[in-house]
């Protein structure tokens, strides 16, 4: 039921809900998009049906105005 590509899950592990902007960019094609979330103090996950379609090498960045930016590569 999740149709193609990857799942990505972020955890908050806070005592509260924290307002982040994610990035997601495919080096080939260069194409940056991003979106901004509130995260409650639960997981939250980004997939397909939310709008994103990870796949391999899409290069994804989770920032917050408190936190420091979170970059991570898919495998």
């Amino acid at each position: 039921m999740l149709g193609k590509g990857l799942v990505a899950m972020i955890e908050n592990t806070s005592d509260r809900y924290l307002t982040v902007v994610l990035s997601v960019r495919n080096p080939p094609c260069q194409a940056p998009s991003a979106s901004i979330s509130t995260l409650s103090p639960n997981p939250k996950r980004f997939r397909a049906s939310g709008g994103w379609q990870f796949v391999s090498g899409d290069e994804l960045a989770l920032f917050n105005d408190e936190f420091g930016a979170l970059r991570l590569t898919v495998p």
